[in-house]
């Protein structure tokens, strides 16, 4: 059974990571690159962890949206140009050359309210991002908050556990002599054996547990491909709204609202065909 979990470990690996487990060994202790506080972790966390700031960049790219419905409302101006040639064109004898050059200016003043439908509908779209942000906050102060709570609870068992490995050995000694002079049988000596192996199991689970508490505290502030000295791909970047200087969106919601529901003082009531008498 044992053995059948160390496969499926490996087989995890090579999903996870694309490569095959060779040569592992116990990771380096990464209890200094640490917060010194959960306070702390939790501020790191919600500053730098990767699920923030793809959570922010949504928000951005639905207000996005929102600028580019309030464009509607506006004119549009295009430069036409219009070349033509050719013979009895448009009925007229002989030869005809054309140029055409002019600046177009469209406004479309009145379209039945589905501008400010689409606008409604993109400022909504924003606040459904920024309450998934809020939701990617609390999952991930949730992650910080039980990683440092397993982190010292883990420890502290394996300490007590390898003092009952201790213990276990002297007892395993013990009874060994005992047995040499018939004071103990066979199968008390190879229970005593049995239970040492077991609480020495145990102390070292409960060890990588805390240590792989440590790096999911470092995954979940961010800290984690810094502490490893691992430059992140450059597409990981957030270039693109420094580079064409695009202005930050606000931290809180500033759109106006209309009410979302049918009201019967509208200049028509659409749903009067239908409206039950």
């Amino acid at each position: 059974e044992a053995t059948e979990e160390l496969e499926a470990a490996k087989i995890r690996f090579f999903k996870n990571v694309g490569k095959p487990l060779t040569n592992a060994s116990r990771p380096a202790d990464v209890a200094a690159a640490l917060p010194r506080s959960l306070d702390d972790a939790i501020g790191l966390a919600r500053k730098n962890n990767p699920r923030v700031h793809m959570a922010n960049s949504d928000i951005d790219a639905a207000s996005s949206l929102v600028d580019a419905a309030r464009a509607k409302y506006g004119p549009t101006i295009t430069a036409e140009g219009v070349a033509r040639g050719g013979y009895d064109i448009d009925g007229d004898n002989g030869d005809t050359s054309d140029l055409q050059a002019r600046v177009v200016l469209r406004w479309n003043l009145y379209r039945g309210g589905i501008d400010k439908a689409n606008e409604q509908e993109q400022i909504r779209r924003t606040s459904e991002q920024r309450l998934a942000m809020h939701q990617v906050l609390r999952e991930i102060e949730e992650a910080v908050r039980t990683s440092w709570d397993r982190r010292f609870r883990q420890a502290d068992l394996a300490k007590t556990l390898r003092q009952q490995a201790a213990t276990n050995e002297k007892l395993v000694a013990s009874y060994r002599e005992q047995f040499k002079v018939g004071q103990r049988s066979l199968l008390d000596v190879l229970d005593a054996q049995n239970t040492r192996f077991n609480t020495a199991t145990l102390a070292d689970t409960s060890s990588y547990a805390s240590l792989f508490a440590e790096y999911r505290l470092l995954a979940a502030t961010g800290e984690l491909l810094k502490t490893l000295n691992i430059q992140p791909p450059k597409q990981a970047t957030a270039y693109a709204q420094t580079e064409f200087g695009v202005p930050a969106t606000a931290d809180t919601e500033t759109y106006a609202r209309t009410p979302s529901e049918q009201k019967n003082d509208l200049p028509f009531d659409i749903l009067a065909p239908v409206r039950k008498k």
